[in-house]
């Protein structure tokens, strides 16, 4: 589990995990709060990339993954601006290591 991050949804936040090697599946979830006490995914967090076998690079449209997998109540409220972030990686019947993990703004 990462330390908490601040990432401003407003510039198109990417995750980008380096080099991949899962022995079997990895799955990557992210608990998720405003700056503000208004909003947060609540619980568990929120899944960021389901069960996979992906390896290598792998790029993630951090926007995109909150709408695709975030509760609607919680995706209708997406902040426009800076958030609280936590990634939480791990091995599916099995390990997964990487390299490293960036966060990037694409713009919009």
């Amino acid at each position: 589990m990462s330390p908490w991050l601040i990432v401003d949804l407003a510039k198109n936040p990417v995750i980008i995990l380096e080099n991949v090697q899962p022995s079997e599946k990895w799955t990557l979830k992210a608990h998720v709060r405003s700056l503000k006490p208004d909003w947060k995914i609540e619980g568990w967090g929120v899944y960021l990339h389901g069960d996979t076998n992906i390896s290598g690079d792998v790029e993630i449209v951090l926007i995109n993954a909150l709408k695709e997998f975030g509760p609607l109540s919680v995706v209708r409220k997406l902040p426009q601006g800076p958030i609280s972030l936590r990634l939480w990686m791990w091995g599916v019947n099995g390990s997964v290591s990487l390299d490293g993990i960036r966060i990037v703004y694409k713009g919009e």
